[in-house]
């Protein structure tokens, strides 16, 4: 008996709205998006905070995606931005899609659950999420990155401290309770399970060990440096996550691009899958 080996790549990324949320807006931003995704190739694609018009459609993203080979494609929106946008996750697929379903974890968050069937007719259980921000405005993160240069700048408005404290507790407690909703509907899984997620939080969190469950983390066994995915506040955040199962796939590579063209950088894990032929 040998083995014959399929290659699965996925890409997860928090692509920040495609520069809706950016100030001045750059309409040239989705292309530039599409085109690092389309020099990457991959198999699946997980895409947070992407978004649609209130048609369901996103021309500029159909036209790419068709283009570049995928099959299959879902949404889930959890928020609005404006009346004919909505804000959400995305999974473009080269491979055969089925059993989508939207779990909702909060009030507007919701966890996204398909499963793929591979070429060897195995299926693999894929969830996609985004769990509770700290809610900052831009003021406020433009203000914590000032104080990271220059600290003086706290005691110009001592309040400040005290309203970022209040946020984070609650979105630290938002994200318990998120965290604990998924683990319970991934245990469920009959089949292996792949996570791509923004957790917003940091390894080793309670959100964090809540999800990861006895999953591998596709950063800690192949990455390298801090691994950071998100481009403000701290040098080391990484909050963004590849998960899987370890009996089902054999993880090939791991690697976060540095890019400006998102708040976050893209994560891209390249899987080996085996299959016995006699």
């Amino acid at each position: 008996m040998t083995s014959e080996i399929d290659g699965l790549k996925i890409l997860s990324w928090n692509v920040h709205g495609l520069g809706l949320f950016d100030k001045p807006v750059d309409k040239t931003k989705p292309e530039q998006i599409f085109e690092l995704i389309e020099q990457q190739e991959p198999d699946i694609l997980c895409m947070i905070e992407y978004y649609t018009n209130s048609d369901g459609s996103n021309t500029k993203a159909s036209k790419f995606f068709k283009n570049a080979g995928y099959k299959e494609y879902r949404f889930s929106y959890d928020n609005d931005f404006g009346a004919k946008i909505f804000i959400g996750n995305a999974v473009f697929s080269k491979y055969p899609l089925s059993n989508f379903e939207e779990i909702q974890i909060d009030e507007y968050i919701k966890m996204m659950r398909c499963d793929v069937t591979m070429p060897d007719n195995s299926t693999l259980r894929l969830f996609v999420m985004h769990l509770q921000s700290f809610l900052l405005g831009d003021e406020e993160k433009a203000f914590i990155e000032d104080v990271k240069h220059n600290t003086e700048k706290l005691e110009q408005k001592p309040g400040y401290s005290k309203t970022f404290l209040a946020k984070f507790q609650r979105a630290y407690a938002k994200r318990a309770s998120q965290a604990e909703m998924a683990r319970k509907e991934i245990a469920e899984s009959p089949y292996p399970v792949v996570i791509c997620a923004d957790f917003n939080d940091v390894p080793k969190s309670y959100t964090y060990t809540t999800v990861k469950g006895d999953l591998n983390d596709a950063f800690a066994e192949k990455g390298k440096g801090l691994g950071r995915t998100y481009n403000f506040l701290s040098p080391t955040l990484r909050i963004d996550y590849i998960f899987y199962n370890c009996k089902a796939l054999e993880l090939l590579g791991y690697q976060s691009i540095k890019t400006d063209l998102s708040d976050h950088n893209p994560i891209i894990a390249n899987f080996a899958r085996a299959k016995e032929k006699k």
